[in-house]
């Protein structure tokens, strides 16, 4: 098997949400199926979404600072809440 199919399947079946997103967009470009149940979204309907939308207003200020701090070589895990299609939330 190569690296990207191996990365591919370790993606695919996380139990762990996975979303990665376009820093210039915004929006979803690639989630996994774990993603997709933990917003109560059919996986395909997340991307293309801003990831705003995924994120409790309170939050989006952390999250613009996780994303400059991981985009400058840094690590950050803030906790954060985040919203399901439902429109409750819950901590990550």
């Amino acid at each position: 098997m190569n690296k990207e199919r191996t990365y591919r399947s370790i993606f695919e079946t996380s139990s762990d949400a996975l979303i990665a997103h376009d820093v210039e967009t915004g929006r979803v470009v690639v989630a996994n199926p774990a993603a997709g149940a933990m917003h109560g979204y059919v996986r395909e309907a997340l991307i293309g979404l801003q990831t705003t939308a995924l994120i409790h207003p309170d939050s989006r200020p952390l999250f613009g600072e996780y994303v400059q701090v991981v985009q400058s070589g840094g690590a950050l895990q803030p906790q954060m809440v985040n919203l399901r299609r439902d429109g409750s939330s819950f901590y990550v």
